[in-house]
């Protein structure tokens, strides 16, 4: 109303009349008396077209900010419409066509607990409502609504209608109140409406807290929304400060194996009430629950009585265990402050008295020199002098040791880094500053490198030239006889000398790789190479004596503070300049790029070094032409011509259109091993044959004329113009290299058509499937040692001991900008060193494919703690637990790592400090076979079949993680042990299937569905079943049993399920064992799904039949569906069918390599020579066949 609306066209006012047929010829809109509706003359017949469409808008506020003057929004009947369409529109607000009489609500309260309770809903906009109104909360339930002015009061559902609200998903749930008009049947308003529940929170903070009115009853131990029912007035408690609760508590440290009280302190403890049991502490040790009796002092103080507290396990020195206090039974005092009680055992990993005394102080630990170990006080003899304590007057180590220095050798001039490690080397830097000698010279302790007790850093002084070697002798604090050590192996002072550079010249812009020759370059711990004065990129000293270096600009060498001044020369030449290319052009070098047209690239250059002006030359016009093409004689290959006849070789492009220049290409033919004269035009090529009889084979090759390094590479292309020979080979060797493929796995990548719908529809959903599986595996522990983990889909790969482990949160430093953010990264306690190493590298290139990644098997993580110290983590090291043969693999609980520690991954080193693993570890192949398997992409689909670490065969100790193999159910229990134990852990392989459930939906769907597909049908696929159709018709077979099953075979069980089972041949990824465990159980699921045979199950049934029993009717019934579908679609022709593959073919003939073929077919060739000489024979191939193959091998090797 009040608007004006504009068509684009003139508008002419006309009688309308009826004629039974005319042809209109006006182009001009027509509009109706009415105006509410157009007639449109632009096609032959009159088309009648509304001037409006309302009903696009579903709600009010859309409807009006239309800006469309013909629509407003019927309120009672909930539609925008034209105003004369709704019913009694001209009744007051039952039809509104401004923005501000839209219907609102607000419902008092807005909110409620989950129980019958009055609400009265305010309403603004809404019309009289005399034939009344239902209230409706979603699906839950409707009830009439009564009607009191501009108010509704409805009443809410009962609680058992409220859908169960559990702590996982808050202590709420929302839902739409709805009011319905019972004269139009109608929603015409909603709002949302909060249900809560406070008996959801079991302990008082979180009850008080919430966000509702909830009471916590401090002597019943519950929470309500009614504070009357609480038992006693003082026992409500509505705000934090007044809930019982512990205090933060200073560290609390206790040893083990003293019985000792711990008291703590808390505020508003309630007194039990009569009936009511007492305190209790709770500690959590390693899983086990201890139970301590606890006293009540007052309401602000609680004492854990003297009990004593042990844990298992030499390898971790503290153990922060969980604290609980509650009384009468269950009842939980609150501890916001997460209060532990550190457990401690000063012995555990100080092995040495320097470690000993590092010990935090408030541990109480000393060194016992009677007995030789790490104890408290009152548990070493009475002796004052055999006890030692970092407070006490006698508080240094005797007897320190060195264990290994690094490097050996360094120049005599000093300035050498050697890092000297070992046992009670001080405990602070002054103990050790100034008391340090190798091989006789002063050698300067540096700060940062000093590891108290552990390891010295120190840079060698300047030799005399008399010395030439020594021990290394260290004085911790004085030098007494008890506080000297000597090393064991001696460091050596070397000569270095410079005997040979090579290249010894180069263009000025550097970039030059020289190498340098000399004696003894591998001394010392740094070097510095200079060029007159320019500093030298260093790559690498080799285990030969000689350098690898990038100059900058003559030469000398700096190892540490040893300057090596030889006359070297190296001569800096002028940049090079290209003055002409001749020829500007060439063929490409691998004929799958060639092109029909002349193809010039956009960008031509040199790299030379680093000289940046012959990067780009855009003045040439070199040209790629298209590579020569030769037709085969005839379909049977094999041409018939009397001797001394020409022979003619028909082709294309066999000359370049080349307009400059007397670069040519020059041809070769050979009739057998005797070349012919040649004539050669653009389409074909005339060869005056030499006097030959007999069958020979005609070999071409081609070259430019001045570039013969191109000889090889064309007349590689030369013998692929006679196939027979191929035929025969192919033929003879099917029998033994089928068997052999299934046996050594050369078939683990088949080619075949259907692998392109892979990328275009299911790979997606197949990569989230993937993805999710590796990420709830890894949410829980895995065993690197059998492969089993705590959440799986397979029985046989479940961990069945009950494993204690915690989640931390590590800061990993990019190793690619070690100044960036650092990255964290959430890893188990329990997991390995190498477990920990693949989760980091997984997060940091995470969008880096898996073969560009680096190796975790080429890296060491480093734990950098607070004080400044680095330590390298390893799965095995001197601190390895063994125990009766067996050896557990280091974790990080292991080495008491930290929540939020920071650690880093570092290329490795091997040298001594890690050698021990090095040497201990010993790696078997996964299978005999693989040294068989040739494959040059990701490796993954072979890691993930070998174990990470396997027995040390050789000393006989076992490897063990988390479970011991003997304490894998393995053991014979009975039919019904067994069942019994598949029936207790089913619940948690079903806690699995259901986290996944949505991505085997969403796979099976998108592979069984030709509308929700990311692509059209592959015709392939079409023309298949038709086929199959075809030929069931052909042979009389009715029975759509038997052709479902032959579908089934042909396309998902022979292509599907192989993609199911091994993503790593699509993606490139790692797949390790558990995964691959888990995608086989999908896999057969989905085999199952393409059976027809009814799927029953039992008593012996295996447990991945038993998971998906109920999801598989419903599998099956989207098989069908897929199958029926697809014989509905219109067929597809051979025509059509073979442009398709036409298509395909050249999409991919990029990824075959022909030579290489021909290569592999020469190394069967003469392993079956055997079976193919005869066949040879049989079909007259003559002595070509194994000679050409030969050549071809030649060929290759060029």
């Amino acid at each position: 109303r009040g608007r004006t609306a504009a068509f684009p066209a003139r508008l002419a006012w006309v009688a309308l009349h009826r004629f039974p047929s005319e042809r209109l010829g006006s182009r001009r809109l027509l509009q109706q008396g009415a105006k509410t509706e157009m007639f449109s003359p632009f096609l032959p017949q009159l088309t009648r077209v509304p001037v409006e469409s309302c009903g696009q808008y579903k709600t009010c506020s859309t409807c009006l900010g239309s800006g469309d003057p013909h629509c407003g929004w019927c309120v009672l009947h909930n539609t925008c419409t034209r105003k004369e369409r709704c019913e009694r529109s001209s009744e007051p607000r039952r039809f509104a066509s401004e923005m501000k009489q839209c219907v609102r609500l607000t419902v008092h309260p807005n909110n409620i607990s989950v129980s019958q309770y009055n609400l009265v809903l305010e309403t603004y906009n809404v019309p009289e409502l005399s034939a009344g109104v239902n209230c409706t909360f979603e699906d839950l339930s409707e009830m009439d609504g009564l009607v009191v002015g501009n108010q509704i009061q409805c009443i809410s559902p009962a609680a058992k209608e409220v859908p169960q609200i559990i702590m996982e998903n808050g202590d709420h749930h929302i839902v739409q109140l709805q009011l319905k008009s019972k004269e139009t049947g109608m929603t015409f308003a909603s709002t949302s409406f909060v249900f809560y529940n406070c008996s959801v929170h079991n302990s008082c903070l979180s009850c008080v807290e919430s966000p509702y009115r909830c009471h916590w009853c401090k002597y019943r131990h519950v929470c309500t929304h009614d504070p009357r029912s609480c038992s006693f007035q003082e026992g409500r408690v509505k705000l934090p400060e007044d809930c019982p609760q512990l205090l933060q508590a200073d560290k609390i440290l206790v040893p083990v194996e003293v019985i000792k009280p711990i008291t703590l302190k808390a505020k508003n403890l309630p007194q039990p009430q009569s009936g009511q049991r007492g305190y209790e502490c709770i500690l959590t040790i390693q899983g086990n629950e201890q139970r301590v009796p606890a006293l009540r002092f007052n309401s602000s103080s609680v004492q854990c009585q003297n009990t004593s507290y042990s844990y298992e396990g030499m390898e971790i020195n503290s153990l922060p265990v969980e604290l609980t206090v509650v009384w009468n039974g269950n009842f939980n005092i609150d501890n916001p402050a997460q209060n532990k009680v550190h457990l401690y055992k000063c012995g555990a990993m100080r092995d040495s008295c320097g470690l000993c005394l590092k010990a935090d102080p408030d541990f109480e630990c000393g060194w016992c020199e009677g007995q030789n170990q790490c104890t408290l006080k009152h548990h070493c003899p009475i002796q004052e002098n055999q006890w030692l304590e970092l407070s006490g007057t006698k508080g240094k180590c005797t007897n320190p040791r060195i264990t290994d220095i690094i490097p050996v050798t360094g120049p005599r001039e000093g300035g050498t880094k050697v890092t000297i490690r070992g046992e009670n080397l001080g405990l602070e830097f002054r103990d050790i500053a100034s008391h340090v000698k190798v091989a006789g010279v002063e050698c300067k302790p540096l700060v940062e490198g000093y590891i108290p007790a552990e390891q010295i850093v120190c840079e060698m002084g300047e030799a005399k030239p008399s010395q030439h070697a020594g021990f290394v002798e260290i004085c911790v604090a004085e030098c007494k006889p008890e506080f000297m050590a000597r090393s064991s192996q001696l460091y050596y002072f070397m000569t270095l000398t410079l005997s040979d550079l090579k290249p010894k010249r180069g263009p000025v812009s550097g970039g030059t790789q020289v190498t340098i020759t000399g004696t003894n370059l591998n001394a010392g711990s740094n070097v510095v190479v200079t060029f007159g004065r320019q500093p030298c990129l260093f790559y690498r000293c080799a285990r030969n004596p000689s350098l690898r270096l990038v100059p900058g600009a003559g030469s000398r060498e700096w190892r540490d503070v040893a300057g090596i001044h030889q006359e070297l020369q190296f001569e800096y030449m002028e940049d090079p300049t290209i003055l002409r290319i001749e020829p500007e052009w060439t063929l490409p070098v691998d004929p799958n790029h060639q092109s029909e047209l002349t193809e010039r690239p956009e960008e031509f250059g040199f790299i030379l070094d680093n000289v940046q002006s012959l990067l780009i030359l855009n003045k040439t016009n070199f040209t790629y032409y298209p590579n020569p093409v030769f037709e085969a004689f005839n379909p049977s290959g094999i041409l018939e011509l009397k001797p001394g006849t020409p022979i003619i070789l028909k082709g294309k492009n066999l000359i370049p259109p080349v307009t400059a220049g007397n670069a040519k290409l020059n041809y070769t033919v050979l009739i057998g091993e005797k070349p012919c004269v040649v004539t050669v035009s653009d389409v074909q090529l005339l060869c005056e044959s030499p006097n030959l009889i007999g069958r020979h084979k005609v070999m071409v090759s081609q070259a430019l004329m001045g570039n013969p390094e191109r000889m090889g590479t064309t007349e590689n292309s030369g013998i692929l113009w006679n196939l027979d020979p191929i035929i025969v080979v192919t033929r003879n060797l099917g029998d033994p290299l089928q068997k052999e493929l299934m046996i050594c796995g050369i078939g683990l990548y088949p080619v075949s058509l259907p692998r392109v719908s892979v990328q275009e529809c299911a790979g997606e959903p197949l990569f989230s499937l993937f993805c999710a599986i590796k990420q709830q595996m890894e949410k829980g522990p895995i065993d690197s040692i059998t492969g089993e983990a705590r959440y799986s889909l397979s029985e046989d790969k479940l961990i069945r001991q009950q494993i204690d482990y915690k989640t931390l949160v590590l800061s990993c430093v990019n190793p690619d900008n070690v100044n960036s953010p650092e990255i964290p990264v959430k890893i188990l306690n329990c997991d390995t060193i190498t477990q920990v190493k693949e989760k980091i590298l997984d997060a940091i290139f995470k969008n880096v494919p898996c073969s560009h990644r680096p190796k975790a098997a080429d890296m060491d993580l480093e734990w950098r703690q607070v004080s400044g110290a680095r330590m390298i983590l390893q799965d095995e090291d001197i601190t390895t637990k063994i125990e009766n043969d067996w050896k557990r693999l280091n974790t990080l609980a292991h080495y008491q790592v930290p929540d939020g520690s920071v650690v880093a991954l570092v290329s490795k080193q091997v040298t001594a400090y890690n050698a021990v693993n090095n040497s201990t570890v010993s790696r078997t192949s996964a299978s005999k076979y693989e040294n068989m398997i040739r494959y040059t992409g990701s490796p993954d689909s072979l890691r993930s079949r070998t174990p990470m670490i396997t027995p040390d065969l050789e000393s006989g100790v076992k490897m063990w993680h988390l479970v011991k193999n003997h304490e894998h159910g393995d053991q014979k229990e009975g039919d019904r042990g067994s069942k019994m134990v598949s029936e207790i852990y089913l619940t948690r392989l079903l806690a699995t299937k259901g986290t996944l459930q949505k991505f085997v939906d969403d796979l099976f769907e998108t592979i069984f569905s030709t509308a929700h597909r990311g692509s059209a049908l592959p015709l392939a696929i079409k023309y298949m079943f038709d086929f199959l159709d075809e030929q069931a018709d052909k042979h009389n077979i009715h029975d759509p049993h038997v052709r479902h099953t032959w579908k089934s075979n042909c396309l998902p069980l022979r292509f599907w399920v192989n993609m199911i089972k091994n993503p790593q041949f699509v993606f490139d990824i790692h797949k390790n064992s558990i995964t691959d465990a888990c995608l086989s159980v999908v896999a057969q699921t989905f085999m199952d799904s393409c059976s027809t045979s009814e799927h029953r199950l039992g008593k012996d049934s295996p447990s991945n039949k038993l998971l998906y029993a109920k999801d598989i009717p419903s599998y099956k019934n989207w098989v069908e569906r897929y199958y029926s579908d697809i014989g509905k679609m219109p067929a597809i022709s051979d025509q059509d069918m073979n442009a398709y593959l036409a298509e395909q073919s050249r999409m991919h003939m990029n990824e075959f390599n022909t030579m290489s073929a021909l290569s592999e077919i020469y190394s069967y060739v003469g392993k079956y020579s055997e079976e193919v000489n005869p066949a040879r024979d049989e079909q007259g191939r003559g002595l070509s066949l194994l000679s050409g193959l030969v050549y071809t091998r030649l060929l290759c090797r060029l």
